[in-house]
Protein backbone atom coordinates (compact mmCIF):
# COMPACT_ATOMS: atom_id res chain seq x y z
CA UNK A 1 0.00 0.00 0.00
CA UNK A 2 2.89 2.41 0.93
CA UNK A 3 4.65 2.03 -2.58
CA UNK A 4 1.20 2.81 -4.51
CA UNK A 5 0.87 5.87 -2.27
CA UNK A 6 4.21 6.85 -2.80
CA UNK A 7 2.80 6.86 -6.42
CA UNK A 8 0.85 9.86 -5.81
CA UNK A 9 2.57 11.25 -2.58
CA UNK A 10 6.20 11.28 -2.73
CA UNK A 11 6.59 12.32 0.73
CA UNK A 12 4.46 9.64 2.34
CA UNK A 13 7.63 7.78 3.84
CA UNK A 14 8.22 11.14 5.68
CA UNK A 15 4.79 11.98 6.66
CA UNK A 16 4.57 8.64 8.03
CA UNK A 17 7.80 8.94 10.62
CA UNK A 18 6.11 11.74 11.93
CA UNK A 19 3.04 10.76 12.51
CA UNK A 20 4.54 7.71 14.31
CA UNK A 21 6.48 9.79 16.06
CA UNK A 22 4.06 11.99 17.38
CA UNK A 23 2.08 9.17 18.43
CA UNK A 24 5.31 7.63 20.21
CA UNK A 25 5.83 10.92 21.96
CA UNK A 26 1.64 11.78 22.68
CA UNK A 27 1.26 8.35 23.72
CA UNK A 28 -1.65 7.81 21.72
CA UNK A 29 -4.42 5.08 21.23
CA UNK A 30 -5.82 3.95 17.59
CA UNK A 31 -8.64 6.37 18.69
CA UNK A 32 -6.62 9.61 19.42
CA UNK A 33 -4.31 9.17 16.11
CA UNK A 34 -4.71 12.70 14.34
CA UNK A 35 -4.60 13.39 10.83
CA UNK A 36 -1.32 14.18 8.88
CA UNK A 37 -2.25 17.08 8.03
CA UNK A 38 -3.05 18.35 11.56
CA UNK A 39 0.39 17.47 12.74
CA UNK A 40 2.07 18.70 9.46
CA UNK A 41 -0.30 21.76 8.09
CA UNK A 42 1.56 22.70 4.57
CA UNK A 43 0.67 25.89 2.64
CA UNK A 44 0.18 25.37 -1.64
CA UNK A 45 3.03 27.31 -2.01
CA UNK A 46 5.40 25.23 0.60
CA UNK A 47 3.87 21.84 -1.32
CA UNK A 48 4.70 23.21 -4.39
CA UNK A 49 8.59 24.22 -4.12
CA UNK A 50 9.17 20.68 -2.05
CA UNK A 51 7.66 18.83 -5.13
CA UNK A 52 9.45 21.21 -7.47
CA UNK A 53 13.14 20.28 -6.11
CA UNK A 54 11.88 16.90 -5.25
CA UNK A 55 10.79 16.05 -8.76
CA UNK A 56 14.19 18.03 -10.06
CA UNK A 57 16.32 15.60 -8.30
CA UNK A 58 14.81 12.47 -9.33
CA UNK A 59 15.47 14.10 -12.94
CA UNK A 60 18.82 14.43 -12.47
CA UNK A 61 19.74 11.28 -11.19
CA UNK A 62 16.95 8.83 -13.33
CA UNK A 63 18.74 11.59 -16.29
CA UNK A 64 22.44 9.78 -15.81
CA UNK A 65 21.28 6.14 -16.36
CA UNK A 66 19.00 5.98 -19.01
CA UNK A 67 18.00 9.65 -20.36
CA UNK A 68 15.80 8.99 -22.89
CA UNK A 69 13.90 5.98 -21.41
CA UNK A 70 14.11 8.74 -18.05
CA UNK A 71 12.06 11.57 -20.28
CA UNK A 72 9.27 9.04 -20.70
CA UNK A 73 9.11 8.40 -17.19
CA UNK A 74 8.88 11.45 -16.12
CA UNK A 75 5.90 12.45 -18.76
CA UNK A 76 4.08 9.53 -16.86
CA UNK A 77 4.94 10.14 -12.98
CA UNK A 78 4.85 14.07 -12.74
CA UNK A 79 1.41 14.19 -13.19
CA UNK A 80 0.70 11.96 -10.52
CA UNK A 81 3.08 13.75 -8.22
CA UNK A 82 1.24 17.24 -9.27
CA UNK A 83 -2.75 16.22 -9.25
CA UNK A 84 -3.89 17.69 -6.22
CA UNK A 85 -2.45 20.99 -7.05
CA UNK A 86 -3.68 24.33 -9.16
CA UNK A 87 -3.03 24.28 -12.57
CA UNK A 88 -1.70 20.39 -12.74
CA UNK A 89 -4.13 19.98 -15.51
CA UNK A 90 -2.22 22.60 -17.62
CA UNK A 91 1.33 21.03 -16.78
CA UNK A 92 0.11 17.32 -17.81
CA UNK A 93 -0.95 18.80 -21.11
CA UNK A 94 2.38 20.56 -21.50
CA UNK A 95 4.58 17.43 -20.47
CA UNK A 96 2.28 14.88 -23.08
CA UNK A 97 4.05 17.02 -26.06
CA UNK A 98 7.33 17.07 -24.35
CA UNK A 99 10.11 15.16 -26.56
CA UNK A 100 13.36 16.47 -25.02
CA UNK A 101 14.80 17.92 -21.66
CA UNK A 102 15.32 21.48 -23.20
CA UNK A 103 11.68 21.41 -23.54
CA UNK A 104 11.29 19.54 -19.77
CA UNK A 105 13.38 21.87 -17.63
CA UNK A 106 11.24 25.38 -18.50
CA UNK A 107 7.83 23.72 -17.96
CA UNK A 108 8.88 22.45 -14.66
CA UNK A 109 10.23 25.88 -13.89
CA UNK A 110 7.14 27.64 -14.78
CA UNK A 111 5.20 25.72 -12.97
CA UNK A 112 7.27 24.92 -9.81
CA UNK A 113 8.89 28.20 -9.93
Amino acid sequence: MYARGAMANPFIFKEHAALWKHVQENGLDSKQIPTIAEILPKSETEMRANLGKLIQRHLSYAKEFNPQRTLLQMRTIVPRYVKNLDNAKSLRLALIACRSYEELYPLLDEFFG
